[in-house]
């Protein structure tokens, strides 16, 4: 028999069962549209961060920052389907912000509908973004007091720069240069032996890059010129710190690089298209660049000393040397089918005697322009592991420039192989053993050579210069290559952008 204290009681339950029930109905409905609302958020933040990152590389823009900063307004409206106000990206924070802030630094960066939840880091590599707060109302959370909560997303796209050797190299080279041919290293303004041993051709130390980033966390180190010894030896080292686009002659945007360090201290723009040129290299940059390392603004060790492939069979000013020749790169199991060139550079050994170099070397270059001729890869994996590879700017231009005054228009990025080491005998003591001493008066190194170069004592040790040879992108191990070979074409960035976050 039921009695009225127990219908009271029943009341209770009931009104605490629709609690619960209204709870759980809140997980299934309420908590349902907000992980919705939090996929298209997820979704506007990935396409926005890889589209304003294409945006920023498309040649063209008048200002690549704020075609970027468009890109992310339409892209995150477009997949919320609705326009998120300015006001909201204006209040919008984010703790994990890069360096540049496209609100804060507004006038900087010349934009005007900016937020500080749209940001780049230093070299204007990453581009990042957080979408500002987007409140879901609720239907049964409202009982237990929640009338909304709030949702957000964030996406990082970075350029692809994990091609071996480090950062682009600070050299360029000429348009029309073809696979297989040897260019030099300058480091002085007169020919002879500091031309690789001879008048040659190459880009003469034309380039002079600016630091973006700190170098090792150094604030000083900042829109520091590579007019300056030190630093242009530590971009040799370790590469230019940030990364180019390409000059589209049809739609001339001039991008100079560091043009924003001279004119205000502040690193940028972003993606140079174009770079000065200059007298040439001194001896301290190749030297300290490629062998014995520096100090700027921290210690760094030189280019050529640094592994997997250092080892003592080949020393430099007491310093061993990554001594692996490149035709110990070529994929054996495919150098048959290119060529018999190729076979027989293939069977070379690693180390080889001085009389034996020039075959060697011929039948190394005979088969990087065969494997060029019909578009077959060449090389294993293992050619990204050494720092002798590196990159460097292509230009525009066929031929050096008149004057210091005469910039250089880039038009891709093409991989070369830093080959040959030259130092002479000039006021000092000349040791030379077992390397090439075929040019009177000078040492040079050829990786697969075994043996010693010393120029006097320390502090008077130079290398005049160097050579290396030129390669493509369809000779490397696929998607490994820097992807701007047609300057007219920006989409050819987009396969070489990526979600980081």
């Amino acid at each position: 028999m039921t009695t009225p204290s127990d219908r009271g009681a029943t009341a209770v339950i009931v009104a605490l069962c629709l609690v619960l029930l209204c709870g759980m109905a809140a997980l299934a409905v309420d908590l349902g549209f907000g992980f919705q609302e939090r996929r298209f958020d997820q979704a506007g933040a990935d396409a926005a961060a890889l589209g304003a990152s294409l945006e920023m590389v498309i040649t063209g823009q008048s200002n690549p920052v704020q075609a970027a900063v468009d890109n992310v307004h339409q892209l995150v409206d477009q997949n919320l389907a609705r326009t998120v106000p300015q006001t909201d990206w204006d209040t919008c924070t984010d703790a994990g912000a890069l360096f540049w802030l496209t609100k804060t630094h507004a006038s900087t960066l010349g934009t005007t509908n900016g937020s500080d939840c749209i940001s780049l880091s230093q070299d204007f590599n990453t581009l990042r973004v957080r979408v500002p707060l987007q409140a879901v109302d609720t239907t049964f959370a409202a009982v237990m007091g929640f009338d909304e909560f709030d949702v957000t997303a964030v996406a990082e796209a970075q350029r692809n720069t994990n091609w071996g050797g480090g950062g682009d190299f600070p050299s360029g080279v000429l348009s029309g240069t073809g696979a297989g041919t040897t260019i030099c290293i300058k480091t002085g303004t007169s020919g002879g032996a500091d031309s690789c041993g001879e008048p040659t051709s190459g880009d003469f130390g034309n380039f002079l890059p600016y630091f973006y980033s700190p170098v090792d966390g150094s604030l000083s180190s900042l829109c520091v010129t590579g007019e300056a010894n030190v630093p242009m030896a530590r971009a040799m080292a370790d590469g230019i710190d940030h990364e180019f686009s390409a000059y589209n002659p049809a739609a001339p945007n001039p991008r100079l690089n560091g043009q924003w360090c001279k004119t205000s201290t502040v690193p940028g723009p972003p993606f140079p298209n174009i770079v000065d040129s200059a007298a040439g290299y001194q001896n301290n940059d190749i030297t300290q660049g490629l062998i014995s390392g520096g100090v700027w603004p921290s210690a760094f060790t030189g280019r050529l000393t640094r592994g997997p492939f250092t080892n003592s069979s080949a020393q430099i000013f007491g310093f061993n040397i990554d001594n692996r020749p490149l035709w110990d790169y070529i994929d054996d199991s495919n150098a048959g089918t290119i060529s018999m060139q190729c076979l027989n550079a293939a069977n070379r050994p690693a180390t080889i005697a001085p009389t034996d170099y020039p075959a060697a070397w011929a039948e190394t270059v005979g088969c990087i322009t065969d494997a060029e001729a019909i578009g077959a890869s060449l090389f294993t994996t293992d050619i990204l592991l050494t720092h002798r590879l590196a990159h460097s700017p292509l230009y525009h231009e066929t031929a050096l420039a008149g004057n210091n005054a005469d910039p250089y228009h880039i038009k891709g990025i093409v991989p070369i192989f830093i080959q040959s080491v030259f130092a002479k005998s000039e006021h000092v003591t000349f040791t030379c053993t077992g390397f090439d001493t075929s040019r009177p008066g000078m040492c040079i190194h050829h990786p697969g050579l075994v043996g010693d170069m010393g120029v006097g004592p320390k502090g008077l040790q130079k290398v005049d210069s160097a050579g290396a040879i030129v390669l493509s992108c369809s000779l490397l191990p696929g998607g490994t290559c820097p992807t701007i070979q047609d300057g007219t074409n920006p989409l050819n960035f987009l396969y070489d952008l990526q979600l980081t976050r």
